[in-house]
């Protein structure tokens, strides 16, 4: 089983229409904090490309866990409003108690 707070973080990417910022999907499979430790959290993490530049990015996002079939098990969709101000440089919005038993079923994979 994951301890809280261990990171699974995605490659960095980028959106052409948004050049000012990139972008990280942060999941945590046994939850970010002790206080979510029996479920699983997932962020998505903007950052500014800039070191120098703050950036505020109003987006909908979705979360999904797929089947192997392609079908959603789990779903989430959301507005957020992004801001990354130097120097920290980065925001985050997600979620932190999604059930295990929902990923573990999209995943085929025991946590």
């Amino acid at each position: 089983m994951a301890l809280p707070g261990n990171c699974l973080r995605s490659n960095i990417f980028r959106d052409a229409a948004l050049p000012e910022a990139c972008w990280q999907l942060c999941l945590y499979p046994g939850g970010k904090r002790l206080e979510n430790a029996n479920n699983v959290s997932l962020f998505l993490k903007m950052s500014s490309t800039s070191p120098t530049r703050e950036v505020r990015i109003k987006v909908e996002y979705r979360f999904y866990f797929l089947n192997d079939n392609d079908q959603a098990l789990f779903s989430n969709v959301n507005v957020g409003e992004f801001h990354a101000k130097p120097p920290k440089g980065g925001h985050s919005w997600g979620l932190r108690n999604i059930p295990r038993q929902k990923v573990s079923a999209a995943m085929d994979y025991q946590f």
